[in-house]
């Protein structure tokens, strides 16, 4: 793995300079990256221009930040930590000063305050047992920013839901940890299978009979949501022969 270039001494911009000398000393440009990992080029030369007010919510932004840092094998967790705290600092910079408020202003907080306290009984002993009655529903979370495996061999923690991309040849082939039930299920193509914890699967991703992919399930935490897995993904060797697919071959993404 590449050296970090981020550094304690070096806070104040290292993250999206981090991003951009690494993907500029291999000579990668942004639409490559973006065909690559699926990140929009204006989020990624946002995030390495250290743009945060042209990008989405926080949980797609370090989604982008782990799988550009993963593309270019840099350790994802300072990167993140610090668009953090460059967010924080800004919003309380934005935050407007302390105004002097003169005496009838505070009467009409008071007034306010009193009004306010009066429709909060009102709904609390006549409106409330009608609207207990209703399902609030709460926004989805974002999905895992997906994978992609670079190395031969990779030892990942990886959330249920991610999708592992596979490089072979020129195209990339999607692995999706489905879900976790009494194991983990995963889907290649139209082909699901499901894996316990210790046990391993030979995947034949291109439908040529051969192993691509070796997926060891390592362990399982099921303490937060979502469910976390610990695998170990190995490139398969030339020449082994992957057991027969549950359903069909697999198929390359997009």
């Amino acid at each position: 793995m590449a050296a970090d270039p981020m550094t304690e001494d070096g806070r104040e911009s290292a993250a999206s300079a981090a991003l951009r000398d690494s993907r500029t000393s291999r000579g990668i440009s942004l639409e490559q990256v973006t065909r690559d990992i699926h990140i929009s080029k204006r989020f990624l030369a946002a995030l390495e221009a250290g743009d945060y007010a042209d990008l989405p919510a926080d949980a797609y932004v370090t989604g982008f930040i782990r799988s550009y840092a993963d593309y270019l094998e840099l350790d994802p967790e300072p990167l993140i930590d610090h668009y953090r705290s460059q967010r924080a600092t800004s919003a309380a910079a934005e935050e407007p000063p302390g105004r002097s408020r003169s005496p009838l202003v505070a009467v009409l907080a008071l007034a306010l305050l009193v009004f306010a306290a009066g429709i909060a009984a009102l709904v609390r002993w006549v409106i409330q047992p009608a609207a207990a009655e209703r399902t609030v529903e709460r926004p989805a979370a974002a999905p895992p920013a997906p994978f992609v495996m670079a190395g031969e061999t990779v030892i990942r923690v990886l959330e249920v839901g991610t999708v592992v991309q596979v490089p072979i040849d020129d195209r990339r082939y999607d692995v999706l940890l489905v879900r976790y039930d009494d194991g983990l299920v995963i889907r290649y193509g139209d082909d699901e299978a499901p894996l316990a914890v210790g046990g391993e699967r030979l995947l034949d991703l291109d439908g040529d009979s051969r192993t691509d992919l070796r997926v060891l399930f390592n362990s399982v935490d099921r303490s937060g949501d979502p469910i976390r897995v610990n695998l170990t993904l190995q490139r398969g060797t030339a020449g082994e022969q992957a057991p027969p697919a549950p359903v069909g071959s697999g198929r390359a993404s997009g």
